[in-house]
């Protein structure tokens, strides 16, 4: 069990502790696997694969969250929290197989027992990364942790729908990216200030293009309470009947 001090800024109150203490282990290691086979993939030159398997990453859950989402907001589901907690999970689990198939179907990953001359290497080059990893992963949460102790449950599941926003727009620009950054930097120096000018002016406009997109459709995510609220003038501070809304709205932050 956590200490008091660990279960404000870890776990909801009234929430099972160790069902979220595990929770944030076995994300934890699903989300760095799925890095890593990133990373094979694209140190691979596998770059179709790897567009592949990024886009599932992207879309798979915005879909499987915004439906979850549309439906709670709309009073037509109404889960426990633990449920969408699970829902994510499963979310990540599928996705690292369908990491795993796609790395297998290279067929130039091969498994060995022999690691031993080997591990040293992988040790001292990989634990620089993972340390970055992990206050990476803290550091995105931190802001989530304080919203939380501060100002409640109810403005951080607004906060946590912002912030995802957000990240989509920037995560939609990653397989394009990804992609390009070993031919950038193979390339002559006149042909690389050129060619990362062009991208930049591309970037700019698909960040714009999605912007747009999501503010004119972002109405199809506010239940009715939230709607009279800000036609009022009012603050979308969630009664009891719509705080589970706004629970699941926070989960959406991960």
């Amino acid at each position: 069990m956590l200490s008091p001090e660990a279960n404000i800024f870890f776990i909801p109150d009234g929430q099972p502790v160790l069902f979220f203490f595990v929770f944030l282990v076995i994300a934890f290691i699903l989300r760095s696997t799925s890095n890593l086979i990133q990373a094979a993939l694209r140190g691979l030159f596998r770059f179709k694969a790897f567009n592949f398997y990024i886009t599932i990453i992207q879309l798979l859950p915005v879909v499987i969250y915004s439906i979850l989402l549309y439906l709670s907001l709309n009073g037509h589901v109404n889960y426990p929290m633990i449920t969408y907690f699970k829902i994510i999970l499963i979310t990540e689990s599928i996705l690292l197989m369908i990491g795993i198939f796609v790395l297998w179907k290279t067929n130039e990953i091969k498994f060995s027992s022999d690691s031993v001359q080997y591990r040293k290497t992988i040790i001292q080059y990989s634990s620089k990364n993972l340390l970055g990893t992990v206050g990476h992963f803290l550091n995105k949460r931190l802001d989530v942790w304080f919203v939380e102790f501060y100002n409640g449950m109810a403005l951080l599941g607004q906060y946590g729908l912002a912030t995802q926003i957000t990240n989509f727009i920037s995560d939609a620009l990653t397989p394009f990216n990804q992609v390009l950054l070993p031919y950038l930097s193979g390339s002559p120096g006149d042909q690389h200030k050129i060619m990362v000018g062009r991208i930049a002016r591309l970037n700019f406009f698909i960040a714009l293009i999605a912007a747009l997109l999501i503010a004119c459709l972002s109405w199809l995510f506010y239940s009715p309470f939230i709607r009279s609220q800000i036609r009022s003038g009012h603050s979308c501070f969630p009664n009891s009947r719509n705080r589970d809304h706004i629970y699941f709205s926070a989960i959406s932050v991960y």
